[in-house]
This record gives structure tokens, C-alpha cells and sequence, in this order.
């Protein structure tokens, strides 16, 4: 992981995958943005800044008892995007890496790359798995498969969808 960057009130770190995460110590315990990371530095420092001020005003509330606006949305990443990191992750070796980089863009990314993660569904994938069927190569495709499961089971463990 990247190393972090300490500010005034908070840290804000450069993740592998080129996003930034924020958190802040409360209580003795680090708080991390609900929403996960942030595509560029400043929009995680504005996420600490608003934090402090709630903080300093007495007003925190723990993330599960604030209504729904005051933690902004950010947009999903696409398919792409969130392949890039997923696939630098550290628990994925060698030949194994190589093989998903391949599959990833030759097979995923063309039919699914610029589509919002959270916007995948049973249907978008039994569509692109039709599609992709091809006389002589359905153990290929099976392993594309598992691979495409897999990640959008990380995606699901993270929250980034439901």
C-alpha cells in the first residue's frame, strides 16, 4: 500500500490501485470513509475536513446514524477500473495474474470495462457469456468466468455493491 500522508486532522494514503483512502483517529479508534476511496486527494481531504468540523462542533455521529445525504455518493467505478485493482492486489501471483490480465482484456473489459460496477447484473452476465461462447474453447471461457465471479464477490465483500 502506499504510504500515507499525514495532515492537520487525519491521513490520506495513495492506495496500489491509484486511489486515496482517508481516516482519522476518533476515540482511539481509525474511522475510514464509508464510501471506500476517492479518486483524487483532494476530494479525501475534503471528506477528513468536513469530519473535523463535525467533530469540532459536537456534531460526529457515527456513520450508521446519519441520514443518507450527509454522506455523499460517490459514483461507482466502472468494470475496468475496478479490474485495474483488483488484479494488483497482492493475493493474486504469478502465472495465475497473468493469465486474469489476459483474460480480463481480451474477454471482460471489452463487453463490460466501461460499464458502472454496480450496474452488472445476473442478465449483463448471462448476456456477455452467450456472447463469448465459441465452439472449442468453452474451458477458457469457464475460467473467465470463475475469474469474473470472484471479482464481483470482492466487490460485493467491500460494499462497493450489493
Amino acid at each position: 500500500m502506499g504510504r500515507g500522508k499525514a495532515g492537520a486532522w487525519g491521513t490520506v494514503r495513495k492506495m496500489r490501485n491509484g486511489r486515496y483512502q482517508a481516516s482519522y483517529v476518533l476515540n482511539g479508534v481509525r474511522l475510514y470513509s464509508p464510501e471506500g476511496t476517492y479518486s483524487n486527494e483532494n476530494d479525501a481531504r475534503g471528506w477528513l475536513a468536513d469530519e473535523r468540523r463535525d467533530n469540532e462542533r459536537d456534531e460526529w455521529k457515527p456513520f450508521d446514524q446519519r441520514p443518507d445525504k450527509s454522506l455523499p455518493k460517490l459514483p461507482a467505478p466502472t468494470v475496468a477500473e475496478y479490474a485495474s485493482g483488483w488484479l494488483r492486489r497482492g493475493t493474486i501471483r504469478g502465472a495465475t495474474r497473468t493469465k486474469y490480465e489476459r483474460d480480463m482484456r481480451l474477454r471482460v473489459l471489452p463487453a463490460l470495462g466501461n460499464l458502472p460496477i454496480d450496474q452488472v447484473t445476473r442478465s449483463t452476465v448471462a448476456t456477455w457469456w452467450r456472447a463469448m461462447t465459441v465452439a472449442g474453447q468453452n474451458r477458457c471461457h469457464d475460467q473467465t468466468y470463475s475469474m469474473l465471479h470472484a471479482m464481483m464477490a470482492t466487490a460485493i465483500d467491500e460494499g462497493r455493491i450489493s
